[in-house]
């Protein structure tokens, strides 16, 4: 039995190193920024729809249905607002709370109601409560302490598959009130309303008073968020406006924040632990490929001189450790690797159509530096996919077709 003599403590060593996050947790999907850019509009919305529940505590109620694709900032939007809520409540001695539940975690009225009540009595058992009781006790409380409940479910889409009963007697509970107080107010998140298709005429008319659509985060907004995250979460020099820009690029497309913030994240702790100096477009590429995989398929369509252009393009990107290359040198490498398979190469105007081929694919991307006819150039980038997984992929098909 051979025994393992350990002279060297790896860990200790890391712990000299110094890592390249000031704070790693701003990049976390459940991060609430003091500072919540291009959502300004979106809380100005909220406010003037809930602010009757400040003015007169208890005398109505909202309901409201949140829609948007998955990044666009609803749920951190919403957190921020209850904080806002919370506050103008305590100023004015309101007893006013909020309870944010995710429907992915909480599938199911007992579920559901369970959580809401915890979160307001301390003592309730843990178990041995029907839903219907659940509900009678949440009530009780809320009138015996005159306290206005937010309740905002998430994800709700989760549960129109599973219990949608829950919505119909959350958008009625108000109405077995004698004293015609109101103590509950809803608001609905889902990605888009068509997904309420599924609920009873009476209850989606109950919904659908007031909706607010989150749009897609543009480019720029984008880019300013993530600036914004990176002076607070990484060290200075760690990430180029380039590499920033590069990000903002490839997630416009989508609009989701969430990808942008899991990409700076991936990309900073791949050059930390490649020992880079800062983070390199192939750092981004690699962070990439989480979410976006190489399709084979792709590659396979293409003919000999579109992989041989495609290869000309990972070759000079990765010697020259640049984002973007203009068409130029990709020809010039091209015609290289074409000599050297006994291949004739293809014509500037065969070369300029592979690559409109390879973008429509999304294998690459294009833009035009300057847009006037006369002095436009057209610059190449890889921005999706690893350079080395690509270069790896067309090594093995070419010598197939070659």
């Amino acid at each position: 039995m051979s025994v393992f003599t350990l002279r060297f403590n790896y860990i200790e060593e890391e712990f000299t190193k110094k890592s390249y996050f000031l704070d790693e947790t701003v990049f976390d999907s459940d991060y609430i920024p003091k500072n919540l850019l291009h959502r300004e509009n979106e809380l100005i919305i909220l406010s003037r729809i809930f602010l009757p529940l400040i003015k007169q505590p208890n005398s109505t109620s909202r309901k409201l249905i949140v829609t948007g694709n998955i990044g666009v900032g609803k749920t951190v939007t919403l957190h921020k607002f209850s904080d806002m809520l919370k506050e103008s409540s305590k100023l004015r001695g309101i007893n006013f709370e909020v309870v944010h539940i995710n429907c992915r975690s909480h599938r199911t009225s007992y579920l559901i109601l369970t959580k809401i009540v915890k979160s307001l009595i301390k003592d309730i058992p843990e178990r041995g409560l029907s839903p219907s009781e659940l509900l009678n006790s949440l009530m009780e409380v809320l009138k015996k302490t005159n306290t206005h409940l937010l309740l905002i479910l998430d994800e709700m889409s989760i549960i129109l598959n599973n219990d949608v009963d829950i919505l119909y007697t959350l958008s009625r509970v108000n109405e077995s009130n004698i004293s015609k107080r109101k103590y509950l107010s809803l608001i609905c998140v889902v990605k888009d309303v068509h997904m309420l298709k599924s609920l009873d005429d009476a209850t989606l008319s109950t919904l659908q008073n007031e909706i607010i659509h989150f749009k897609n985060y543009t480019k720029q907004q984008i880019f300013d968020i993530i600036i914004d995250r990176i002076k607070l979460g990484v060290r200075p020099n760690i990430i180029s406006k380039d590499i920033i820009e590069m990000i903002a690029r490839m997630t416009a497309r989508t609009g989701d924040m969430r990808m942008a913030l899991k990409l700076i994240k991936n990309s900073v702790l791949y050059a930390e632990r490649h020992d880079l100096n800062s983070v390199s477009p192939e750092a981004v590429r690699v962070a990439n490929a989480e979410f976006s995989p190489l399709s084979r398929d792709d590659l396979n369509r293409l003919n000999l001189h579109e992989l041989l252009i495609f290869k000309a393009i990972c070759n000079v990107l990765q010697t020259q450790n640049k984002r973007y290359i203009p068409i130029k040198i990709i020809a010039e490498e091209y015609k290289i690797l074409s000599e050297n398979l006994g291949e004739q190469p293809r014509s500037n105007t065969q070369i300029w159509e592979y690559i409109q081929n390879l973008k429509n694919l999304e294998l690459i991307s294009v833009k035009i530096l300057n847009k006037n006819i006369k002095g436009r150039k057209s610059m190449v980038s890889v921005q999706n996919y690893s350079i080395k997984t690509i270069q790896g992929e067309l090594k093995r098909i070419i010598k197939e077709r070659s």
